[in-house]
């Protein structure tokens, strides 16, 4: 009789979790996961907080992640200019740069990225002067470094001389 007892409550325990308890509160940016009833699971039929999951560069966000819900992605928010999403970037890219016929970076304007990126796009003009910049420090560093080595290099020449 105790061997029967075991064995069925073996047997219900998982319908019980199954169906007991509602999800947890998550912290932002987690969602309630219902882990499927499954032998190989630890935790099946419970609840678990998971990590929303991010859509791909250039998706459009459908559905935020929240409650039991993780974030619905939808379709390339560019779509109608060309843009589709592309597997091996993980991301949504323009038909002609998959195709090789264009580069990326030949789509980064500030018009046609309004309201994709979080921030501005870096203008090329500033770029090229910190580039300068950069460049002119190196040069300057170099030069300190090729008196300091001069001046070591004649410092032991008189000193062999004597």
């Amino acid at each position: 009789v105790s061997h029967l007892a075991a064995v069925l409550c073996a047997l219900l325990t998982p319908l019980a979790v199954e169906t007991a308890g509602s999800p947890p509160t998550c912290p932002p940016g987690q969602f309630a996961y219902l882990v499927p009833t499954a032998p190989v699971y630890a935790q099946a039929g419970d609840y678990v907080c998971r990590v929303c999951r991010y859509c791909a560069d250039g998706q459009e966000v459908v559905r935020p992640c929240g409650g039991t819900d993780d974030t619905g992605c939808g379709g390339c928010i560019r779509q109608k200019d060309g843009f589709v999403y592309d597997e091996g970037t993980k991301s949504c890219q323009h038909k002609d740069v998959i195709a090789g016929l264009k580069r990326p970076e030949d789509f980064l304007t500030r018009e046609n990225l309004r309201g994709t990126v979080p921030g501005p796009v870096p203008d090329r003009g500033v770029l090229g002067v910190g580039l300068w910049v950069a460049l002119a420090v190196l040069m300057v560093v170099a030069g300190v470094l090729l008196f300091l080595l001069l001046r070591r290099r004649n410092s032991k020449r008189r000193g062999k001389d004597v």
